[in-house]
């Protein structure tokens, strides 16, 4: 299971992602460091307060957007995984990967 860091880090990244930001722009509309944001999204790091709010900021959103319900949290991420996967793929796992989509619903 996923520390609470852990799971703050990958609500950051998702919403980072999804803004099209790299840690650095983030970093700089947050006012804080690359480095920072980093170890954030690795989940190496105790966030304060403070900071929830600098990256609430950076992100255009309200704290309470960065502390979502884990499923919803996860979904979230999981939805960019896909996204992410989908756009390397080749014509023709595109698809397959949408007839997969169609049996399953």
């Amino acid at each position: 299971m996923l520390s609470v860091s852990q799971r703050l880090g990958r609500r950051v990244r998702t919403l980072r992602k999804k803004m099209g930001l790299t840690q650095d722009a983030l970093a700089e509309a947050a006012s804080l460091s690359g480095k920072y944001i980093g170890e954030i999204e690795r989940g190496e790091v105790n966030v304060t307060i403070q900071s929830l709010e600098q990256l609430a900021t950076g992100l255009r959103i309200k704290i309470h957007e960065l502390i979502k319900c884990e499923h919803e949290a996860e979904i979230d991420f999981l939805r960019m995984e896909l996204m992410e996967y989908i756009t390397q793929c080749s014509e023709v796992e595109v698809k397959l990967a949408y007839k997969l989509m169609v049996a399953l619903r």
